[in-house]
């Protein structure tokens, strides 16, 4: 059937528009390009382990973005004007440092410095190994750390290699980081023996990883950091951070040695992974600790009664944040737990849908979680004062905000809506649990009624996720 002469004016018009890019004001696109070429520095967030976002990690952990401001201002004049003119978009840099083509290397990390103003960088500078021959992965050319020597008063977080032969240049930008904030340094064929004192005069550094660089290797203001990651296997004592880093707010822990007694008066956010846990809790004490996960193996070993409980009775503390990964105690001894955590806001359960040693949220525990009677509150005619006094009844856990489960599923449909209802539904001055996530084997599945006060909590705010697991 032939189109209308109408019709064929009207799509003669729509495709000679201009595209709706086009329209957009620069500073706008501007933002939009600085999103796209974002890298998120924090690799190790808890969060980013359950994003689905547009970054993956490499067979390194290295993360990296599909858009460069290269590949943007290739795509039209206009879209190069735009990036040029946005020194924003050049400050996060990653080189892969080869001998092949390391002067083009070089002039890239120049051209994107020249680019970036005076902007604070992100830069790293990693080994590419595919580029290398066997003879040749010995020595790296310093072609790149030297082109960045004239910035490096603008350096903010640094992720980089550290050869021998470097030292040179490494020592030429010692004392000129002044924003250097992050640190993360590699090792790449460094003898033991070698000592990297490079980054001891940065004053604000308040972040360091190590990866495969045992600590006594490397010389750093330990006084003043916040954060210490690194590889626990290559250290002799798992505690060493805790000694050294009096301030000290996040550390991650591999219980391979057994500790000695230890008291640290700032950490707040602590990770534990391995055995020997019941060990390394009895020998912490940690007042300020406000976040807390733990990563056991259950093939090695299970969550004996009442490791927790009794480290947060002997530690005393404000705990927020609760994760644990193959270590939920069983049902009483969790309720005891919860019992002894009342200003716990995030709680998130990881269980094993293969090995039943490693626990699951029963009905029971679920129900005291639920305020009592405040389903037949919400329905009622009471007013305002009377309900919101009714509702605050004592439940666990009273101030949960976000709450995470993983595993198998023994607690019925009706029971969830129950528990989201009586903590969506708690009065203007009690905290309301915001957002919930179930992945479970079976999956939930809610019946009419129940789908459709699931569907209400969703348009009233409430964050809801329900993933089957096959």
């Amino acid at each position: 059937m032939a189109s209308s002469p109408a019709a064929i004016e009207t799509e003669k018009a729509s495709s000679s528009s201009p595209d709706i890019c086009n329209t957009l004001p620069p500073e706008i696109l501007a933002l939009i390009f600085e999103f796209a070429c974002y890298r998120p520095y924090d690799e190790r967030c808890h969060i980013a382990r359950r994003a689905e976002s547009l970054w993956g990690p490499n067979e390194e952990g290295i993360w990296e973005a599909f858009v460069t401001p290269l590949f943007i201002g290739a795509v039209c004049s206009s879209w190069r004007n735009i990036t040029l003119s946005t020194p924003r978009l050049w400050t996060q840099i990653d080189v892969q440092i080869g001998n092949e083509h390391a002067e083009a290397q070089a002039e890239m990390l120049r051209y994107y410095l020249s680019n970036s103003g005076e902007h604070l960088l992100t830069v790293r500078l990693l080994h590419n190994a595919e580029t290398n021959s066997t003879e040749d992965k010995l020595l790296l050319p310093s072609t790149a750390i030297e082109a960045l020597e004239p910035h490096s008063h603008r350096l903010h977080t640094l992720d980089t290699i550290v050869p021998m032969e470097w030292e040179d240049a490494l020592k030429r930008i010692a004392n000129r980081l002044s924003m250097l904030t992050r640190l993360k340094l590699r090792q790449h064929n460094t003898p033991s023996t070698y000592k990297i004192d490079f980054f001891v005069n940065a004053p604000r550094l308040r972040d360091v990883t190590l990866f495969k660089i045992q600590i006594n290797s490397v010389k750093l203001p330990f006084a003043q950091l916040e954060r210490f990651d690194f590889d626990p296997s290559f250290q002799l004592d798992s505690f060493e951070p805790l000694h050294r880093c009096p301030r000290l707010r996040h550390c991650a822990l591999l219980t391979v040695f057994l500790p000695s007694q230890m008291k640290h008066l700032a950490l707040e956010t602590l990770e534990i992974y391995g055995d020997h846990l019941k060990a390394l809790l009895q020998s912490l004490e940690l007042p300020a600790l406000r976040s807390l996960l733990i990563f056991l193996d259950p093939f090695l070993e299970e969550m004996e009664q009442p490791i927790l409980r009794n480290f947060f009775k002997c530690s005393p503390c404000a705990l927020e944040s609760l994760t644990l990964i193959y270590a939920t105690p069983d049902e009483t001894e969790f309720v005891a737990l919860l019992r002894e955590l009342p200003t716990l806001r995030m709680l998130e359960i990881y269980n094993n849908f293969y090995f039943s040693r490693t626990g699951t949220l029963t009905p029971t525990s679920l129900r005291l979680m639920t305020p009592r009677k405040s389903l037949a509150l919400v329905s009622s005619d009471l007013n305002l004062e009377g309900k919101e006094q009714n509702l605050c009844e004592p439940c666990l856990v009273s101030n949960l905000e976000l709450f995470y489960y993983g595993g198998h599923l023994e607690i019925t449909p009706r029971a969830i809506v129950e528990f989201l209802e009586g903590r969506w539904y708690r009065g203007q001055t009690m905290p309301k649990l915001r957002s919930v996530w179930f992945a479970t084997r079976p999956p939930v599945e809610f019946d009419e009624i129940d789908t459709v006060i699931v569907d209400q909590l969703q348009e009233e705010g409430m964050h809801l996720k329900f993933l089957p697991v096959d």
